[in-house]
Parts: structure tokens; C-alpha cells; sequence
């Protein structure tokens, strides 16, 4: 078998059935053999379509995540040794590839490029527009004009990475990387910071490709984002718990996906209240 072009490495506690149906997703609507590695942490999951799933041990949010991230691209290679990891979050679907590939393109054709992902910021400003305060107001209007000049002191968290999707070069220096990150202390830190700052101690800030179409991440493109064909929201249909357009409404306006059995569970819209049992829905 040659070398995939891509592995895609899926990383999920509790949010099961996203996790399936973003696998069938990839397996059923992806081109050429992108093996998929699961990493899950829950009991009672059974498998899907994946490729590979290595079961790990519940941890804590923050420890668990990383590892999760780790053993999901330890497998990954071991098994598949492709050129380039891509990491969802079990529940965070990419319904057309054609942005992980833009990605990869520019990994190779970028000297020194190692990853490519969006910042995990949030535009405060949000808060400011609404604000019964007249100086947060004003300083909303200030933010709109200095934005344009490329000042953006209206955004938190931008020396963040976001791990819960990116595209990685498969590199010795990578794995060891990753690999050798420290278990972080949940409550102690913000764990999208901590990888950023030791990336960035480690291969500098020009391997780090941004995904400009995600900036802002919060609130502006944390549950949907258009442009990388992105759908992260956490419950599965309109009304539960939110009004926003929930995993079974993205289904509806993809027509085209071919369907896996766990696409058409969600689409046939039964027993809703079980979909990803004891995750949390806001």
C-alpha cells in the first residue's frame, strides 16, 4: 500500500455518535484511502468505520484531551506513516475536504511550515457592542476603526492554538513534539495556550500556518464556520438545547454526503435525547 496522503486522527470522550457519523463522513465522502484513527476514552463505545481505535483511560478535560491527541497520531503512524496528520475532535465534521488539501498544499510549499490551524480567540468586542455601559460601547466603536489598521487589542487568547482541528506535517521533530508535551494541570491552564507557546519555543512562529477564515473562533465561528466547510456544534437538532441549527439540520443541507447507518440514525430522528449520552449540549 503506498503512503495516504493523510491520516485523519479523531479524538473523542462523550460525544459518540458525532464522532461515528464525522467518520462516515470522511470514509464514505473523502477521496483516496484517508485512513481513520480513533482515539476514545469512552467504555462503551463500539466501533464504526474507523480504520483504528485505540481505547484509552477517562482522564480529566485538559490531560485527557492531549491524550487522546497523542496516542490518536502514535497509532496513526505506527500503522498508516502518512504524510500529513489531520485532527478533528469528535465532533467538529469537515463536510468537504477541500480545505484540509488548501492546507496541505501550503504546508509543502511553505519552507519551515510544520502546522496549519486558527487561533482559539474569542472578540471581546461581542460584549462590548451590547454592553448597558457607555464606555464599552464607545470602546466597541473604536475597535470597528482600529480592526481595519490591523490593531486587534479587541481579541483574547490570539497566542492560542487550536487543537481541535488542524493539519500537521507527519515529521520526526513533530511526533517527538507532541509526544513529549507535559501532562497539563486542569484549572491551571488554558491547554490551546500551553501548545502554542511551547510550538513556538520549538520551531518558531513561521511553522505555524493561521486559518484566517476561522479568526475570531468565539462566538463568531465556534459551531459553524462557512468557509472551512466546519461544523463543531455540540447538539444534535434544532431546539435541543439551543435554537441555533443543530448536527442533524447540517446533514439536510448536505444532500450530497453519501450516508453511513449512523447518519441516517440522526436523520430518521429517533429518541434525540440519547444522541451522545452524557455529553454535555451548550
Amino acid at each position: 500500500m503506498s503512503t495516504p496522503a493523510a491520516a485523519v486522527c479523531i479524538t473523542t470522550h462523550n460525544r459518540v455518535d458525532c464522532a461515528r457519523i464525522n467518520i462516515e463522513i470522511i470514509k464514505l465522502n473523502y477521496p483516496g484511502f484517508w485512513p481513520v484513527v480513533h482515539a476514545c476514552s469512552n467504555a462503551e463505545y463500539t466501533p464504526g468505520m474507523e480504520d483504528a481505535l485505540v481505547r484509552c483511560e477517562p482522564r480529566p478535560l485538559s490531560s485527557g484531551a492531549l491524550n487522546l491527541l497523542q496516542q490518536s497520531v502514535r497509532e496513526a503512524h505506527a500503522r498508516f506513516a502518512p504524510e500529513f496528520f489531520v485532527h478533528l475532535e469528535g465532533d467538529t465534521w469537515i463536510t468537504d475536504p477541500a480545505p484540509i488539501l488548501k492546507y496541505m498544499d501550503l504546508l509543502r510549499r511553505t519552507p519551515g511550515a510544520v502546522l496549519a490551524a486558527s487561533a482559539w480567540d474569542t472578540d471581546q468586542s461581542e460584549d462590548w457592542r451590547t454592553s448597558p455601559k457607555l464606555r464599552r460601547r464607545l470602546k466597541y466603536r473604536l475597535s470597528r476603526l482600529t480592526r481595519r489598521l490591523g490593531w486587534h487589542w479587541h481579541l483574547r487568547h490570539r497566542d492560542t492554538l487550536a487543537t481541535q482541528f488542524f493539519v500537521a506535517r507527519n515529521t520526526p521533530e513533530f511526533r517527538e513534539f507532541l509526544a513529549t508535551l507535559p501532562v497539563p494541570k486542569d484549572g491551571d491552564c488554558l491547554l490551546e495556550h500551553d501548545i502554542y507557546q511551547r510550538f513556538v519555543a520549538r520551531f518558531g512562529r513561521g511553522a505555524l500556518l493561521p486559518m484566517p477564515e476561522r479568526a475570531p473562533v468565539h462566538p463568531l465561528y465556534r459551531d459553524v464556520c462557512p468557509a472551512l466547510h466546519l461544523y463543531s456544534q455540540h447538539w444534535p437538532a434544532r431546539g435541543l438545547p439551543v435554537d441555533g441549527d443543530g448536527k442533524r439540520e447540517v446533514l439536510l443541507a448536505h444532500p450530497a454526503l453519501r450516508r453511513g447507518p449512523a447518519m441516517e440514525r440522526l436523520l430518521a430522528g429517533q429518541d434525540l435525547d440519547a444522541y451522545n449520552p452524557g455529553a454535555r449540549r451548550t
